[in-house]
């Protein structure tokens, strides 16, 4: 929830982030800001779902992928719509819509194994720090 709060302040409010002096622009870099964003908010969905599941492997349905890709696809469009509609001077811009779905499609690709792999981590450091403490309360 926090992640899909950020990425709608940063695509919606008028001026998200404060002005940054006089750095010169850097050319397309709110697409790269749009591919980050959209392809962060779609690998902390995989996260979440896959840090939630019970067995061990932390498999996830092709229909869960498949509906995580069209429901991101609809956030993106509806994204874009709402910046033409709120009237802050921001318009639709195809250009963001496909570096939106370019970050979705990267993290749909490489959300998956890189999650397990931090959730197999991250369980092998609990066991063995579990089997730390029992061997100090053993002792």
């Amino acid at each position: 929830m926090l992640t899909a709060g950020a990425v709608l302040w940063l695509t919606l409010a008028a001026h998200p982030l404060p002005e940054i002096g006089d750095m010169p622009p850097i050319p397309n870099l709110d697409k790269l800001v749009h591919l980050i964003m959209f392809g962060g908010l779609t690998g902390a969905i995989i996260f979440d779902a896959k840090r939630l599941q019970k067995d061990e492997r932390r498999h996830l349905s092709p229909t869960f992928y498949v509906i995580l890709a069209l429901s991101m696809l609809v956030f993106a469009y509806g994204d874009e719509c709402l910046q033409e509609a709120m009237g802050h001077g921001r318009a639709y811009d195809i250009m963001d819509f496909m570096a939106d779905s370019t970050g979705i499609a990267i993290a749909l690709a490489t959300a998956p194994r890189v999650v397990n792999w931090l959730l197999r981590t991250w369980h092998r450091r609990q066991l063995c720090a579990g089997r730390r403490h029992e061997d100090r309360g053993n002792g």
